[in-house]
């Protein structure tokens, strides 16, 4: 297990504001680290990437065979369908098939492969 529950209910009850930036660093990448995605893969890992409409990119997974994006939101953050279009709009506009939508805890993955998304 890559954290315990009491870490994540100490994150969600702080009264520090945990920034967006914050949710990547201390829930999202540790779990891609634990995947073999190291922070220190440059080439493999871009953060704020620009698309081709001018918007920013959290995260882009590449590699030879696949490549997946992650859209993040703060921790405690809902996650809304209006979210998830955001992310289904980068995947079209760079051409990804794999995207993710989190907040750190929860995860929402879109799959433009497939018929229906």
């Amino acid at each position: 297990m890559i954290f315990n529950i009491s870490f994540i209910e100490s994150l969600l009850k702080s009264p520090i504001n945990i920034s967006e930036n914050g949710t990547i660093y201390h829930l999202i990448m540790p779990i891609f680290d634990k995947l073999g995605w190291e922070l220190g893969m440059y080439n493999n890992i871009v953060f704020e990437e620009s698309t081709q409409t001018n918007k920013r990119i959290d995260i882009i997974f590449k590699s030879e065979n696949n490549s997946f994006l992650i859209e993040a939101k703060r921790i405690g953050v809902k996650l809304t369908d209006r979210d998830f279009e955001q992310l289904v709009n980068y995947l079209n506009s760079e051409g990804i098939n794999i995207g993710i939508l989190t907040n750190g805890i929860d995860y929402w993955i879109a799959d433009n492969s497939k018929t229906g998304g």
